[in-house]
């Protein structure tokens, strides 16, 4: 989120089994580099404890994703699938056909039919499911997501609640 005075506000936010929403963590930085979020992510997960206990939802910011890539590969990372679909809608544009495959890819518990969905979405729109199929599907589709998380969200209103009320 961009704050005034040149900087950038990361922020984490956690959700309880309950469905109540509270900020975690949050630090102002120059820039969204890959530097100011490893940073973020080394601070945070020192002060909540294992990894492998948390699921982290985040968009595609390029140097955030290179952290979770490369320096916390065991952390259970997702892509929000409203951010994703913007990217989508954005290249390949809108509607509802493709919004609604595409939400129903994510929702797909098993491989078979994420498979079956994503080749509705080949015969739909090439460019987007070349897009879609480059990603890792564990980090969007619920049909690879890990059972060691207890969290299946595939949007993070979370964050969007958030930067509203203090904005």
């Amino acid at each position: 989120m961009y704050i005034n005075h040149g900087q950038q506000l990361l922020v984490a936010v956690g959700r309880d089994p309950n469905d109540n929403y509270f900020p975690i963590a949050v630090a102002a930085v120059e820039a969204e580099t890959k530097d100011s979020w490893g940073w973020f992510l080394e601070m945070l997960l020192n002060d909540i404890g294992e990894s492998r206990k948390w699921v982290f939802m985040s968009d595609q910011q390029k140097g955030l994703m290179q952290i979770f890539q490369e320096a916390l590969p065991t952390l259970e990372h997702r892509l929000c699938l409203r951010h994703l679909y913007a990217n989508c809608k954005k290249a390949y544009g809108a509607g509802t056909v493709l919004r609604d495959l595409i939400l129903s890819i994510a929702k797909a518990t098993y491989v078979e039919e994420w498979e079956r969905r994503m080749n509705q979405l080949k015969e739909l729109n090439r460019d987007c499911y070349e897009k879609l199929f480059a990603l890792d599907p564990k980090l969007w589709t619920k049909s690879h997501f890990t059972f060691l998380a207890k969290s299946d969200m595939l949007m993070n209103n979370i964050l969007e609640a958030f930067n509203g009320r203090i904005l």
